[in-house]
């Protein structure tokens, strides 16, 4: 997925951030603030909650079968 959702997810949710915790914004002012504000929104934001695939052969995945052609959704705990 990359970039492709990463980076507007992330722009817009820590934007979102901002906008509920208006206090932030002054201290946007400091040094070294915005590279500290981008790096947490980051860590914050996960773009992805949910992986989909489809198993090419049957396999055991933590104990549990998966045949050839089920689908699979891995979730981001």
């Amino acid at each position: 997925l990359g970039a492709s959702t990463t980076t507007p997810n992330v722009a817009a949710h820590t934007l979102l951030a901002l906008i509920h915790r208006p206090e932030i914004w002054s201290r946007l002012a400091a040094p070294g603030a915005v590279a500290g504000l981008v790096e947490e929104g980051v860590r914050w934001t996960s773009p992805t909650h949910h992986l989909v695939r489809r198993a090419r052969t049957a396999t055991v995945l933590g104990g549990t079968t998966i045949r050839g052609g089920d689908w699979d959704a891995a979730g981001v705990a």
